[in-house]
């Protein structure tokens, strides 16, 4: 009996050590946006998708991200750790990548770094990205925004000069073309704070509302551009939100300030799309969609009237208006966050106790040993080499550039996206909401 029960302990032991939920399999071809737990509409998926590529082609660093309906009683952290090193993530050799997960019933939202990229993504930027651009959408059931918003404040800090030109477009590959270009109206050679392809205003409102919108910048350090589109912008069935995201990218709009607020108008139905972007140190990725949305009510008040000087100044009042109230937010947060992270110092008493207790659990720890060991001896149990294992908590195999390479070609494409197996060290960030 004591050998069967001796027996059933070492094996429920080894069955302990490799029990754990499983990693999804890595999908053929790869993507860059895995949403096991469906948060975001399939178009959403294509455009994080498109940032993530582009990302890629241009500096080799790789960003994914997966949501998952629960872990299943497994830590995020492990779990995305083990999932990072199962697919491979980022380059072998630069160990550059970078895995974003989210388990929707545990509120759990992690952001893993790979060993290269410790150094500029570290753990306290990390969590500024999580406390600043990522919770407030997730507190909101925001799940698409909370990721873009995080994809770019990650791109930011890796690459701040980073730029998405057409030239960083991976060109050429059809399947590439087919699903994720957005067709916008060109460049104007000569580039103002406000586009207006339908001549809706004539040169002096122009002057004025350029004045006002200079005014804005110098208060709030980020640049302000509004593009009234073409009466034909969407022939080719275009959304708003990926035409107002695309401008902001391909026009390389906001560069001369940290900061850049890009407002879109549909000339047809008056609707707007407001795509901004605010770096970790300066604020949250300011608008939330409920803002969005009394800007929008806000303009078409004045549109259906045909004041379109009135409206896009009420907008550039409403804005203003909207930025001190997040910046005092975001003060506010750093403030509670700072709070949180402060630890009251302690006197040399504490350290002697906690000394004492670390040594009464360790000399614990060895006399359980110790019985188990006298126990199974008694019981007869051996143990050989061929029983033997090892575990590690901060180590897990990684793929071969040659076994886990997969990627977005076409015959006559000049792209390949892979996941060349990077390596992780458990660097990075979790938060719940």
């Amino acid at each position: 009996m004591r050998t069967l029960v001796c027996f059933l302990l070492v094996w429920g032991l080894l069955v302990l050590s490799v029990m754990g939920k499983s990693i999804p399999e890595r999908p053929e071809p790869a993507r860059f946006v895995n949403d096991y737990a469906s948060l975001l509409a399939e178009s959403e998926a294509a455009e994080l998708e498109r940032l993530l590529l582009r990302f890629d082609s241009a500096t080799t660093n790789q960003v994914v991200f997966a949501s998952i309906q629960s872990l299943d009683g497994e830590t995020i952290e492990a779990y995305a750790q083990k999932w990072a090193e199962d697919w491979g993530i980022g380059q072998k050799e630069k160990n550059n990548g970078v895995f974003v997960l989210l388990a929707k019933q545990d509120r759990a939202f992690r952001i893993e770094v790979g060993y290269g990229l410790e150094g500029v993504l570290t753990d306290y930027e990390s969590s500024l990205i999580f406390q600043l651009h990522v919770l407030p959408h997730l507190k909101e059931g925001h799940f698409f925004q909370a990721f873009y918003a995080c994809a770019e404040a990650i791109l930011h800090e890796i690459e701040p000069t980073f730029k998405l030109r057409k030239e960083y477009s991976p060109l050429g590959n059809k399947q590439w073309e087919d699903e994720y270009k957005v067709n916008i109206p060109p460049k104007p050679e000569n580039l103002t704070r406000i586009t207006d392809f339908p001549d809706w205003l004539s040169e002096g409102l122009e002057s004025t509302l350029e004045t006002d919108i200079l005014a804005f910048e110098k208060e709030y350090r980020g640049n302000l551009f509004f593009v009234i589109l073409p009466e034909d912008w969407n022939k080719e069935g275009e959304t708003l939100s990926a035409v107002a995201r695309e401008i902001m990218y391909e026009w390389t709009l906001g560069e001369s300030m940290e900061g850049k607020i890009v407002v879109v108008i549909d000339p047809n139905t008056f609707d707007l799309e407001v795509s901004d972007y605010w770096p970790s140190f300066l604020s949250s990725r300011e608008l939330t969609l409920e803002d969005q949305e009394g800007l929008r009510k806000t303009f078409r008040e004045f549109a259906e009237e045909q004041k379109y000087y009135g409206g896009i100044k009420r907008l550039i009042n409403q804005l203003g208006k909207l930025q001190r109230a997040k910046i005092e937010r975001v003060k506010q947060q750093l403030a509670d966050w700072r709070k949180e992270q402060e630890r009251p110092e302690r006197s040399w008493l504490d350290v002697v106790l906690d000394g004492f207790l670390l040594l009464l659990l360790t000399l614990a720890a060895l006399i359980i040993l110790y019985i188990l060991f006298n126990f199974a001896s008694e019981a007869g149990v051996t143990s050989s080499g061929s029983n033997s294992y090892s575990s590690s908590g901060s180590s897990y195999s990684s793929y071969s550039s040659s076994s886990s390479s997969s990627s977005y070609s076409s015959s006559g494409g000049g792209y390949s996206s892979s996941f060349g197996g990077g390596s992780f060290g458990g660097g990075g960030s979790t938060g719940h909401w």
